[in-house]
């Protein structure tokens, strides 16, 4: 099977396998599933603990029907039938943890988790090809240029373009392509695509995943000559109750308790649609409503909006016991402006950095008149980022999932215009 990671952060506080926000701690992991539209791997599981359970997993030769079964093989021999993958999923997929999961694994040398033992000699590297996509329409350069820079921001290594293209050329890499459907625009989508192609071409020792959404996909697919492509699936039936028993073995010590409230969560997962709880970043979210309420709510919109207010006040007020106070009064409000302005940013290619990304909050503040003191206001921002941070919200200018900007753009849209069409209205 393959294995959807979840971790733990420093404050304790669990979310989902999507939200990884800083180095990751082990914490609990699910099964999940993947077909494949090549004859290569129907059967994974990344085993390092007591913890995993041993499950089936399928790939069919078109991840469109199931047509037939294709050859049987472990997961863990992935890198040792294809050299360049795609891995296409929906929105909490895990596609993104795949990557982190996967990197952590090699660079650990945690021989349990794939056969093909040549892959713990490569260097793993993870590029965000929004970002990249960013830094090429500012700077007209390609993957060797991006790479130093790269490394030199996130990791505080320096090294040339020179010698980063020697140890490309010279050493096994394994690069993730991460977030091809994070390029908006089709046609830098499509740019973006022919540079992945075109750097493979030119280092041949290299290894690469690309990983995208369904729907920003089949519109700028990658070669079929170079690329095996892989589906992961939603979570079926068992593996809903394996995360659930799984999420509760780290959530709660006490057995009785744990007991009791996974048999009635289960009880109520009956009654959700498959399409939320079947998605491994929604089941998470309805865990967290579940654990505070005892009660799930049954459609996306509900669990998105009971969801944020966990996150942002429930899990302080009643289950840590916390009284936190901040200065800005509508905390939905800063992020959804904050989600808007992100987004469209990111549309029309400018770069979005701290400075910028606390700047707007402050501007956005003091034109709410929520602080009229520039000084007061630019306190509150730094409180405000904080939050989000330890809520595992926003970190490193970014949501910790694309799932949580669309849905406070979205609101902001929405709060928007309805607005503005009362006050005509009125």
């Amino acid at each position: 099977m393959f294995v959807t990671p979840n971790f733990s952060y420093d404050s304790g506080y669990l979310l989902s396998s999507q939200h990884i926000i800083a180095t990751p701690q082990l914490g609990y992991y699910t099964t999940g599933r993947l077909i494949s539209d090549s004859e290569i791997i129907s059967e994974s599981l990344f085993s390092n603990s007591a913890i995993y359970d041993t499950a089936n997993l399928r790939f069919f030769e078109n991840y469109h029907s199931t047509v037939g079964f294709s050859n049987e093989k472990k997961f863990s021999e992935l890198f040792s039938e294809a050299e360049h993958i795609v891995v296409i999923g929906k929105p909490g997929a895990g596609k993104s943890s795949f990557i982190k999961y996967s990197i952590c694994k090699i660079l650990e040398n945690d021989l349990n988790v794939f056969r093909y033992k040549k892959i713990y000699n490569y260097l793993p590297i993870r590029i965000e090809l929004h970002k990249y996509n960013t830094y090429k329409k500012k700077s007209q350069c390609g993957f060797l240029d991006y790479i130093p820079l790269l490394l030199k921001e996130e990791y505080q290594i320096f090294l040339s373009q020179e010698n980063t293209s020697s140890i490309i050329k010279n050493f096994n890499t394994l690069i993730f392509f991460d977030g091809l459907d994070e390029i908006f625009d089709i046609h830098e989508r499509v740019s973006v695509r022919n540079d992945i192609e075109a750097f493979l071409g030119l280092y041949p020792k290299v290894r690469s995943i690309v990983t995208s959404r369904f729907e920003s996909y089949e519109e700028v697919s990658m070669s079929k000559r170079l690329f095996v492509k892989h589906e992961i699936l939603d979570f079926n039936e068992n593996q809903v109750e394996e995360y659930v028993n799984k999420w509760y073995s780290v959530e709660e010590s006490s057995t009785d308790i744990r007991d009791k409230e996974i048999k009635d969560c289960l009880i109520q997962l009956n009654l959700v649609d498959k399409e939320l709880k079947n998605n491994p970043l929604l089941l998470s979210l309805i865990l967290l409503l579940y654990r505070n309420d005892l009660g799930i709510p049954t459609s996306k919109l509900s669990i998105y909006e009971g969801c944020t207010n966990t996150i942002v006040e429930t899990r302080d007020t009643k289950e840590k016991k916390l009284d936190i106070k901040l200065k800005v009064g509508n905390i939905i409000s800063v992020f959804a402006a904050l989600a808007y302005w992100q987004f469209d940013s990111e549309k029309r290619g400018e770069a979005v950095n701290f400075d910028g990304v606390k700047n707007f909050i402050k501007h956005y503040l003091i034109d709410k008149g929520e602080f009229s003191d520039d000084h007061i206001a630019d306190l509150a921002t730094s409180e405000f980022i904080n939050f989000a941070k330890t809520r595992s919200i926003y970190y490193e200018n970014k949501f910790t999932h694309k799932t949580f900007l669309e849905y406070f753009a979205s609101y902001y849209i929405y709060s928007f215009y309805y607005g503005n069409w009362k006050k005509r209205r009125n």
